[in-house]
């Protein structure tokens, strides 16, 4: 009986979780310095998603709600959770909300020492976005990736909302 690809992954990642190795996925997120009221951010926000651990992490693409997503977070003070964030509804400005398209769900595989940079995710800033908030990145938002590190999955960076 041939084996899927993901259950061979899987299977490899458990086994070498067992002996210690583990991924650790860090991100760093780049966006421009200011943007006006309300502006599509998509083209202009790069998320990179490197694993600096000794062994691989699956990404959505090959083991579905087992692998790591990434989301794009508004935040007042550039300190935001590891978990999910949500679209407020009415879409208007709350602190560590999701930016609207800011789910990157559709992640690769990632060997140890490998890198990825995700870019055209986003959408509008919701209204009443303050000046001087930060656009941040959350790796591994669902915490489904057994890490070396769970401290390290996040990465902001400030800008200003110019009328």
């Amino acid at each position: 009986m041939k084996q899927s690809p993901t259950l061979v992954l899987t299977a490899a990642v458990l086994s070498l979780a067992a002996l210690g190795c583990r991924p650790d996925l860090t991100v760093n997120v780049d966006a421009r310095s200011a943007y006006q009221d309300e502006e599509d951010v998509r083209g202009t926000v790069f998320a990179n998603v490197e694993n600096v651990g000794s062994a691989a992490a699956a990404g959505t693409a090959s083991a579905g709600a087992s692998g790591y997503m990434v989301d794009l977070v508004l935040s007042t003070d550039g300190t935001v959770p590891v978990a999910f964030a949500t679209v407020p509804s009415p879409y208007v400005f709350q602190d560590d909300m999701l930016l609207v398209g800011g789910r990157i769900s559709n992640t690769v595989d990632l060997a140890a020492g490998a890198s990825h940079n995700y870019d055209g995710h986003g959408g509008k800033l919701p209204p009443g976005t303050p000046t001087g908030s930060y656009l941040c990145a959350v790796v591994d938002p669902n915490n489904v990736i057994a890490e070396s590190d769970e401290t390290n999955n996040t990465s902001c960076v400030q800008f200003k909302v110019v009328p």
